[in-house]
């Protein structure tokens, strides 16, 4: 399936600055899974509205969800052989992508912090239920012993853009829209944490990742 020219631009400008914040490459995987799995969506789902159209005769019209991924009419997609006595059913793509999501969290991610006008250069990671960040040094790694701990099963909504207080009292250069995501917390110390990124595919995988996280954890009653 081709990828969209600007999805493309914008996987390679988080390759190079990878290279430059030295931030794991993963992060990069993740996100065309995303990408990868919301093309599939759309692609199917105008195959039903063609099976429909072609059953009924009705003039249906492309939805602007369909609009929002190219041609897809002449992508095939053969049905998989069906597995043979004892084999193991493939993942989810749901599945997949929050298992590597939790890979990469693991490891962490080098992310800006707002609190009010300051912004400090930090790393996120995920232990069990537990949200860790902690500020970076001079050398770019993380201070463990000024590490901050959130409760994740307090989180009530991942909000994407600048809803916050914290971004909207950002006096100096403020950060692109695209590029910020905020947790918001109950019963907590911190009412939300505002992450900035470095790329749009950053963001759009951490907001789908937690989301995902979070359902996992509500349905595993944790």
């Amino acid at each position: 399936m081709d990828l969209a020219p600007s999805v493309v631009s914008r996987i390679a400008a988080v390759v190079r600055n990878r290279k430059k914040e030295k931030n794991n490459l993963e992060v990069v995987i993740l996100a065309l899974m995303i990408h990868l799995e919301r093309r599939v969506a759309a692609s199917e789902k105008l195959k039903k509205r063609k099976r429909k159209k072609s059953k009924y005769g009705s003039n249906l019209s492309p939805s602007k969800d369909d609009s929002n991924f190219g041609p897809l009419e002449n992508q095939q997609s053969p049905l998989p052989p069906k597995p043979g006595p004892g084999a193991v059913s493939p993942p989810k793509p749901t599945t997949t992508i929050l298992t590597t999501f939790k890979k990469v969290m693991q490891k962490g991610l080098k992310v800006k912090i707002h609190d009010g006008n300051k912004v400090t250069k930090g790393k996120i990671w995920i232990i069990e239920t537990t949200l860790c960040w902690a500020p970076l040094n001079v050398f770019g790694r993380s201070k463990t012993k000024a590490k901050n701990e959130l409760d994740l099963r307090k989180v009530i909504a991942v909000e994407v853009g600048m809803k916050t207080g914290n971004f909207q009292s950002v006096k100096n250069k403020k950060p692109q829209e695209e590029l910020c995501l905020s947790l918001r917390f109950r019963e907590s110390e911190v009412p939300t944490l505002d992450i900035q990124v470095y790329e749009f595919l950053e963001r759009e995988a951490l907001v789908e990742g937690f989301n995902m996280l979070l359902q996992e954890m509500k349905d595993l009653d944790v």
